[in-house]
């Protein structure tokens, strides 16, 4: 990826810029899917009762932790396969 964006005119130190800002979207993206979760599941149901609060912090944080893990899962098998991936130089 740096070398895609040094061939296209832009510097290291943006790329970083990028990456750091795709990652607190995807956070933001994440916890506001989580707050809605709660409140989902806080709503009044048919019979009038309600789920505890409790119980649905908790489950919007297990769904956390699960994306959190197949994400980390998802980077380690794609950096391990470009490892393995043999790499080809293209001459200029």
């Amino acid at each position: 990826m740096t070398e895609f964006f040094s061939q296209s005119g832009y510097s290291i130190g943006f790329l970083k810029f990028i990456i750091i800002a795709e990652l607190f979207g995807a956070i933001v993206l994440l916890l506001k899917m989580s707050v809605l979760w709660v409140l989902w599941t806080m709503r009044a149901r048919e019979k009038g009762e309600r789920r505890s609060f409790r119980r649905a912090l908790i489950t919007a944080g297990s769904v956390v932790v699960a994306t959190l893990v197949i994400a980390v899962g998802g980077k380690r098998a794609l950096a391990k396969s470009n490892s393995a991936a043999p790499q080809t130089v293209v001459p200029h």
